[in-house]
């Protein structure tokens, strides 16, 4: 069964959001011609339960077959090369005793957005505020 991408607009006047469910690859290809992606700047959410849970399990709803990890490392990558990423977050890790890989995932995750959206500003030279 062919995977697909579904683009699902958010509900704030003004700014679209897309939601990659189950692409393979993700939706990088629509980076390389910036089609689908709004121009202007991107506030970037990552919400963990699109991962599949062998790559995050400590979520509160686990779905096989979601996102790997390097094809979301891709997209965040292309997204921070291509547009100015303003602001960004990681939700819905849901912690479990003894479970700690999950949370080294997720603030891995947050490094890497931190250092991706670094590198693309001080390519574009204009410095790097936290």
């Amino acid at each position: 069964m062919p995977k697909s991408t579904h683009k699902v607009p958010c509900g704030i006047p003004g700014r679209k959001a897309w939601a990659a469910r189950g692409s393979d690859p993700p939706p990088c290809s629509a980076l390389g011609g910036k089609a689908g992606v709004p121009p202007g700047d991107v506030y970037l959410t990552i919400d963990l339960d699109g991962f599949d849970p062998a790559v995050v399990p400590a979520v509160g709803t686990p779905v096989p077959g979601g996102l790997g990890w390097a094809e979301t490392l891709t997209f965040i990558r292309r997204l921070c090369e291509s547009r100015p990423v303003i602001g960004a977050d990681v939700v819905e890790l849901a912690p479990r005793d003894g479970l700690h890989y999950a949370d080294a995932a997720a603030a891995r995750l947050v490094h890497k957005i931190i250092g991706y959206v670094a590198v693309a500003r001080r390519a574009d030279d204009v410095g790097f505020r936290v």
